[in-house]
C-alpha cells in the first residue's frame, strides 16, 4: 500500500508545526543524525509532545485511508534535513508498520522525491510538496531519499510522523477491553484543526 495524501496540512498549520520543530531546534533539542546508519546531516526527535497530539489526530483519518481498525499510535518523529542529507534505503523496525511522512516546508526549490519500492520491485517516486503527505507500509516497504544537493542557506523541514514519518502500529483485531479503553480515550478530542481531510 503507497498512498499519496495532497493538502493534509494546509499553509497556516505547516507555519505553526514549522515554528514548533525550529523552537527545538534553537534549544539545541534535537538530535544529530550525521552518525547514523539510515541517515545522514539532519537533525531529529523522537515524541515531541506537540508532534505526538497531532500524530494521534491523525490516527482516524489513516484508519479511514487503509481500511483498517486494528492500527494504533506509535510514535511521531520530527526530522529537519540540511545540504547533504540524506535517507538511507531501509525498512522500520517491527512495531512501525505504517509510516506516513509529511513535509511541512522546503525551500530547495527542486525535487527531492521520497522513493519506495513495493512487494513486486517496482519503484515509486513520490513528490511531497508543503502540506502532503505519503503513507507506506514501512516495515515491507523499503524507503529512502537520495542525497540533497542544495545551496548551504537553504533546509527541507520534514515532519516525519511515525508518523518521514507518522508510525502507526498494526494490532491483533482482539484487545483487553482496558487497552481498547484508553486508546479511545486518548483519540477523543484530539481530531479537529490539526490537518485537512
Amino acid at each position: 500500500m503507497i498512498l499519496f495524501l495532497p493538502k493534509l496540512f494546509d499553509e497556516l498549520r505547516c507555519m505553526q508545526l514549522n515554528q514548533i520543530a525550529l523552537s527545538y531546534s534553537t534549544k539545541q533539542a534535537l538530535n544529530f543524525e550525521g552518525n547514523d546508519p539510515h541517515y545522514g546531516n539532519s537533525f531529529g526527535l523522537a515524541r515531541i509532545p506537540e508532534f505526538e497530539k497531532v500524530l494521534l489526530a491523525l490516527t482516524p483519518l489513516i484508519k479511514q485511508k487503509t481500511g483498517w481498525d486494528n492500527i494504533i499510535p506509535e510514535n511521531s518523529y520530527t526530522r529537519i534535513y540540511f545540504n547533504g542529507s540524506d535517507l538511507k534505503k531501509h525498512m522500520d523496525r517491527p512495531g512501525l508498520d505504517i509510516t506516513l511522512s509529511v513535509c511541512t516546508f522546503s525551500d530547495i526549490n527542486k525535487p527531492w522525491p521520497l522513493c519506495v519500492e513495493d512487494e513486486h520491485g517496482k519503484v515509486h517516486v513520490i513528490e511531497i510538496n508543503p502540506g502532503d503527505g505519503a503513507l507506506i507500509l514501512g516495515t515491507k516497504y523499503t524507503h529512502w531519499r537520495d542525497q540533497l544537493v542544495i545551496d548551504e542557506h537553504t533546509e527541507s523541514n520534514s515532519v516525519l510522523l511515525s508518523l518521514e514519518v507518522c508510525l502507526i502500529k498494526i494490532v491483533p483485531m482482539v484487545l483487553p477491553i482496558s487497552e481498547l479503553q484508553s486508546i479511545r480515550l486518548a483519540t477523543q478530542g484530539s481530531q479537529a484543526s490539526y490537518f485537512n481531510a
